[in-house]
């Protein structure tokens, strides 16, 4: 993995400068669920998503997790024209072998990725918190960064987003030179 930094974005009062990071590639088995867009219906639909994932314990059934303490949510089968696409909780795996029935296996591409760090927030503005960070790193940081936004984009949820207070966790948005 290699880091550099980039533009900064300001943020609520606040200057956060995404750091520039090469990720090789990795697996991710989890739990999928088709998203739409229009109307906003993902900013209910995926924080729904979690809800559900955390209540039912979905994380324990899912197989050879290479990092036990850091979950992934990701979008992938992007459908622009209809605004569809399909998230995705769960774990960076080291095999796909013996995954269970009506779990997704991703194999994500080696990219270089700008990654936002959301603000601190309590746990019931964590949402809200990550929601902010994804509208300002495309409304605010792109425009003038001198990168075009790619896919594969993912959040990294890692101890940082455990605690009841004073979470975080990362955005992954992968990037090419315009």
């Amino acid at each position: 993995m290699t880091l550099s930094h980039a533009p900064r974005l300001r943020e609520g009062g606040i200057t956060i400068t995404p750091t520039i990071v090469t990720k090789s590639a990795f697996k991710l088995i989890g739990y999928g669920l088709d998203i739409e867009t229009n109307e906003g219906k993902n900013q209910s639909d995926i924080p729904a998503f979690w809800q559900r994932y955390l209540q039912e314990n979905l994380r324990a059934n899912i197989p050879h997790k290479l990092r036990p303490n850091v979950e992934i949510g990701m979008g992938t089968n992007f459908e622009p024209e209809t605004g569809r696409f399909t998230y995705v909780i769960g774990f960076e795996a080291e095999s796909f072998d013996n995954v269970p029935e009506g779990m997704m296996c991703i194999t994500v591409p080696e990219a270089t990725y700008a990654v936002f760090t959301t603000s601190k927030a309590s746990n019931a503005d964590f949402a809200s918190s990550i929601q902010q960070t994804w509208a300002k790193a495309f409304q605010e940081w792109f425009p003038t960064s001198g990168y075009q936004a790619c896919t594969p984009e993912f959040e990294w949820y890692d101890e940082r987003s455990e605690s009841d207070t004073d979470k975080q966790m990362d955005i992954y948005i992968a990037i090419v030179k315009e």
